[in-house]
C-alpha cells in the first residue's frame, strides 16, 4: 500500500463519518452534530485533494487542500 492509497482511504473514512454525523443532525438537530459532520467532510475532501496531487493543479492540491483540511479540524474544535 502506498501513501496515495492511504490518503484516499483516510478521505473516504472521514467523509463517511461526516455524512453519518449529518444524518444524526437531521434526526436530533443538535448543532454540534452539524459542526462535526461539516468538519469531517471538509477534512475528507481536503485530504482527498492532497492525495490527488499531480492530477490537480498544484495550487488546488496544496494550498486549498490544506486550508480545507485545517478548516475541518477547526470545525471539530468549534463543535
Amino acid at each position: 500500500m502506498d501513501i496515495v492509497t492511504g490518503f484516499m482511504i483516510w478521505a473516504a473514512e472521514a467523509s463517511t463519518i461526516g455524512v453519518l454525523l449529518w444524518s444524526r443532525w437531521f434526526y436530533e438537530r443538535q448543532p454540534f452534530y452539524f459542526t462535526w459532520g461539516t468538519g469531517f467532510v471538509f477534512h475528507g475532501v481536503g485530504v482527498g485533494m492532497v492525495a490527488m496531487r499531480g492530477t490537480l493543479p498544484d495550487f488546488v492540491s496544496i494550498e486549498i487542500a490544506n486550508v480545507m483540511a485545517l478548516a475541518g479540524i477547526g470545525l471539530w474544535v468549534a463543535g
